[in-house]
């Protein structure tokens, strides 16, 4: 039986260079879902800050892309299962370098080098990278060759991205990796009914100190009142025998 695929790779072309400029945009500059999370593009050379203006130039300027029907660029979506990605990661493996290594494998395959930008997205549930590349690349001669992709091509981009991330992380090892996150999701989801109920307890025994100690300042207030009332009776009576002596006398 064939095995499941680990990864997934979307592609697609875009035709137009306004078109272009504004993928690049979208993936270097969208909203990411940590605020820690860097924006910006990568590529071959840089981790980060790839001028996104030079690559659209570069696109919008190759003589061999000027007819409008002519694809400018081709877009890849390479998409992680999250236990391969936290594998990965606990190995010190950035997906940027998982995509260096999968371009160059797209280069060899069809005899060009190529040039791209890409940004991560560390999307809980879904981390993925972006990918650009320009669909006209050169050759060891630097002559110039048109990137086209077939269905042969789109099959063996995710063949190729699962046989890549299975050479850092055997698909035993994230299985492994997984059902350890699912036992701590378990034990944690088992636990919070408990820490409810704590929560509820110390709720009600505030409410029941908080109560106590209305019902003592109410008592305490009530003995106030009460005293003053008498000291009041009494300098009312003091009053009423000065202004009356003869009354006292007899």
């Amino acid at each position: 039986m064939p095995t499941k695929a680990r990864c997934i790779v979307n592609v697609k072309y875009i035709k137009k260079v306004e078109d272009v400029k504004e993928r690049v945009k979208y993936v270097a500059f969208r909203t990411r879902e940590h605020a820690e999370e860097e924006l910006g593009l990568f590529n071959e050379q840089f981790d980060k800050g790839v001028n996104m203006e030079e690559f659209v130039a570069d696109v919008k300027h190759d003589p061999a892309l000027q007819h409008d029907a002519t694809v400018k660029v081709h877009t890849m979506v390479l998409s992680f299962r999250q236990e391969d990605y936290d594998a990965l990661q606990d190995k010190g493996i950035n997906v940027k370098d998982i995509t260096r290594e999968f371009v160059k494998e797209l280069e060899e395959r069809k005899g060009m080098k190529l040039n791209w930008v890409a940004a991560a997205h560390h999307k809980e549930g879904h981390p993925h990278v972006h990918l650009i590349i320009k669909s006209v690349g050169t050759d060891h001669q630097d002559k110039h060759h048109r990137l086209r992709m077939d269905k042969d091509d789109f099959l063996w981009t995710r063949n190729k991205l699962d046989a890549i991330v299975d050479r850092y992380v055997p698909q035993q090892e994230a299985q492994r990796i997984n059902d350890r996150q699912q036992h701590r999701l378990s034990q944690r989801l088992t636990q919070r009914p408990i820490n409810h109920m704590q929560k509820l307890q110390s709720i009600h025994q505030m409410q029941n100190v908080g109560q106590s100690s209305s019902r003592m300042q109410r008592r305490a207030t009530s003995r106030r009142q009460k005293r003053a009332t008498t000291r009041q009776q009494q300098q009312q009576q003091a009053q009423q025998n000065l202004s009356n002596p003869n009354q006292q006398s007899q």
